[in-house]
């Protein structure tokens, strides 16, 4: 019977931890590409619950296993969770498309132009054509430009609260709703890659141990070189 991804993760609860998991490092070294395939997603998928706790787990396997293909994996594995939860630190995303606009008494506030689907604003009930007043407890008018509006956002992390005063058609609303986070196709990924993968190298790197491997030489999909 061929074990499913989702199947594997569900063993994760019912065995012995660690056990589960050497079994699964050892699995991404297993003839069939199935289950290669089916072990690397149950561990990636495993590692998103607690990521920050699991990435230091299995970085610890990694720093000791000798196969290179399981090596290789893993490799792959500890980068992709690295960038998000130890060198690539996203700024957090509302969701909507505004402009600064000035109002009839020469204060300002953020008009909403578009709420963009699926995001946080959506979520929260900000609508088109709403008008933001003041952002954890700033008045909108002490704002000097809309790329001073954009910078205060980005300062809060993806999942941070944020609250609003909004003027939504005659009522003043407010609202608290947590930072969604900017699809990565919407991001400028060149402006973070070089320096973000050279932390990840320099990491991986530090975690195999003894002098027979040159440092220098990384492993796995690294040895192309630089992006």
């Amino acid at each position: 019977m061929r074990l499913t991804a989702w199947t594997l993760l569900a063993l994760l609860s019912l065995r012995t931890f660690a056990g589960e998991v050497d079994e699964l490092v050892q699995k991404l070294g297993s003839e069939s590409a199935a289950s290669r395939r089916a072990a690397q997603e149950t561990l990636s998928a495993w590692m998103e619950t607690k990521p920050r706790e699991r990435l230091v787990l299995l970085a610890e396997r990694y720093s000791t296993v000798e196969d290179l293909e399981i090596k290789v994996r893993l490799e792959e594995l500890l980068a992709d969770s690295a960038r998000e939860w130890m060198f690539y630190f996203p700024p957090g995303f509302m969701g909507i498309n505004f402009r600064l606009v000035y109002l009839r008494d020469d204060d300002k506030a953020v008009e909403i132009l578009q709420v963009l689907p699926g995001g946080a604003a959506e979520r929260a009930g900000l609508r088109d054509g709403d008008n933001i007043l003041e952002m954890n407890g700033v008045d909108i008018g002490e704002i000097e430009s809309q790329e001073d509006f954009v910078g205060a956002i980005s300062e809060l992390r993806p999942g941070e609260l944020i609250d609003l005063v909004v003027q939504q058609g005659d009522e003043r609303v407010a609202f608290q709703f947590p930072l969604g986070v900017r699809a990565v196709e919407h991001l400028d990924i060149r402006r973070f890659s070089r320096e973000e993968e050279e932390k990840i190298r320099k990491w991986l790197r530090s975690l195999r141990p003894g002098p027979a491997r040159n440092p220098k030489e990384p492993l796995g999909h690294f040895e192309a070189g630089e992006r």
